[in-house]
């Protein structure tokens, strides 16, 4: 109590300052503002300090390689490589370290973009031309090399041959080498992708006019793959970059899992979200798989949310059937794991037919020896119709009744175009250049000014670097359960994109090139963990 009355009287006393004043901690000869003589002194004892210190010794000399290293690498002890490689087989990456052809220093390592089941994306400067590039850096692993050799076989080929002028919206891959053996991949860099996009939207979906000028642009690239008997195989929003905040120009990437349509290497592809009826049900697939993905894209652009969040492979056949219908009966007979997800009954009837329905719940867990959990329902229904036409209007208070009925008259060619395009029935789903005649993209008059009006606000937004937390959004009363800024401060998509932003800025933003198949036991070890756990919005393994 005394002391606080003696710093009372203190306060009280005139005349009496209690801590120093600017003047006390600044006086007059330090301050620049009054003597601008300072400014040089100020600079040549801090960005210039290694010329003065060469004025004062000439045999002074400095040199940035001797500087400490930061390590980007997790984990970054040396164990294998004669030391380069960490106990994973990555390569250990330094800021301001080098990679190239045999030891050549070309590219100047700046900071790492991201790291994944095949190795590491590093962005890099081309120390001759000063460009900035993303260079994949592949494990020190055979069947990665071999992989990833895939990889550079078929972006080569789209690069060259089926897209020489860079007009079909296909990643460049600007040169490979090995690198302490490891293989490297030399990317162009790009911009932020789709899932970003929606994310900076607060998962609101984007308008019909920009939905279709991005499906218009994947569907070109799409004609150009099937055209070269190419498949993707990965087919998803993290995997579409923009190539700048200003436009809406894209660009497909991440190859790693791509294949030649007779040379089918894997039947364990395609994220969940986005993975066909077929490769789910063990059929062999065609190009008509990334169309499936493709239409769960087009979706999810318009939607905000993607259209078959699927907890489990199981789930997943669930959320398609009630969506768009059942599965033909040949294809359930036809595939590999058909009898592991239907069961089978006979009609009762002349010709001893058989019908095929999904299994419960409970018959699946018990058959499965492991606890299938239900999943979260996002949408107050299933039903494709309610979701593409009862979805809230944009500007629904400024807009008039012309405009309302022409967002109608788009409305009704998407649904139309989405139900042709997730087909269950791969014979029957449209191609890409089907797709491309369907009145939803080529006979809708084009908002240009709209559209580009939207994406400029969008990459406004996305350069402002909000660092507060996302403002909660009024939720669209088809939506159930759903808080988006859960949604927009977790973490939990399983791969987002290469992007000249680093990952401290944007924390979701990890590596599009990283995601061909994963190996058996990390395939395990993640379903296993997935049972284990709440099943979320964004999380999907492959």
């Amino acid at each position: 109590m005394s002391f606080i009355k003696h710093r009372s009287s203190q306060i009280n006393r005139p005349n009496t300052t209690i801590l120093p004043s600017y003047e006390d901690w600044f006086p007059p000869s330090c301050r620049r503002d009054l003597y601008p003589e300072n400014k040089k002194l100020i600079q040549n004892m801090t960005v210039d300090i290694c010329d003065t210190f060469k004025k004062r010794n000439p045999r002074f000399r400095y040199d940035s390689a001797s500087n400490p290293k930061r390590v980007l690498t997790k984990p970054s002890a040396p164990s294998k490589n004669d030391g380069f490689d960490n106990e994973n087989s990555d390569y250990i990456l330094y800021v301001h370290g080098f990679l190239g052809k045999d030891g050549e220093k070309k590219y100047q390592i700046l900071d790492v973009l991201g790291s994944g089941t095949f190795g590491q994306v590093a962005k890099c400067k081309n120390v001759d031309t000063g460009e900035l590039v993303g260079v994949k850096v592949i494990k020190n692993k055979p069947a990665y090399t071999k992989q990833s050799l895939i990889e550079v076989e078929i972006l080569t080929h789209l690069n060259t041959v089926s897209d020489p002028d860079d007009q079909h919206n296909i990643l460049r891959l600007k040169e490979s080498f090995f690198n302490k053996n490891h293989l490297c991949l030399v990317f162009e860099l790009l911009s932020v992708n789709l899932y970003e996009l929606i994310k900076q939207n607060h998962f609101k979906g984007l308008s019909t006019n920009l939905v279709r000028v991005f499906s218009i642009q994947l569907l070109d690239t799409l004609s150009v793959i099937k055209a070269s008997q190419i498949i993707h195989c990965d087919l998803k929003p993290e995997n579409i970059l923009l190539k700048n905040l200003d436009s809406p120009a894209i660009k497909v990437i991440d190859f790693g899992s791509a294949c030649h349509e007779s040379q089918q290497t894997y039947t364990y592809i395609q994220s969940r979200f986005y993975r066909s009826p077929e490769v789910l049900l063990g059929l062999r697939y065609t190009t008509a798989i990334d169309m499936w993905s493709f239409g769960c894209i087009v979706a999810e652009l318009y939607l905000g949310l993607p259209i078959f969040p699927g907890s489990s492979e199981y789930n997943q056949v669930t959320r398609i059937t009630e969506a768009v219908g059942n599965i033909p009966d040949y294809m359930i007979i036809s595939g590999k794991y058909g009898h592991r997800y239907f069961n089978r009954k006979r009609v009762d009837n002349e010709e001893g037919e058989f019908h095929y329905f999904l299994k419960d719940i409970k018959q699946y867990s018990e058959e499965r020896k492991k606890a299938e959990k239900p999943s979260k329902r996002y949408f107050s229904t299933f039903n494709l119709d309610e979701l593409v036409l009862k979805y809230p209007m944009p500007r629904s208070k400024e807009m008039t009744s012309i405009e309302e009925e022409k967002e109608m008259k788009i409305r009704h060619h998407l649904l139309d175009f989405l139900k042709k395009v997730l087909q269950i029935d791969p014979l029957k789903r449209l191609t890409p250049q089907e797709a491309s005649r369907h009145p939803f993209i080529s006979g809708v008059e084009k908002e240009n000014v709209e559209q580009e009006d939207e994406m400029i606000t969008l990459g406004k937004e996305i350069k402002k670097k909000l660092s507060s937390e996302d403002v909660e959004e009024d939720v669209p009363s088809m939506l159930t359960g759903v808080r988006r800024k859960s949604y927009a401060n977790k973490e939990s998509r399983s791969s987002t994109s290469v992007s000249p932003y680093s990952r401290k800025r944007y924390g979701s933003i990890l590596s599009p090139l990283l995601s061909p198949p994963i190996e058996k036991s990390q395939e395990k070890e993640q379903f296993s963990q997935l049972s284990t756990s709440e099943p979320r919005l964004r999380q999907r393994h492959r």
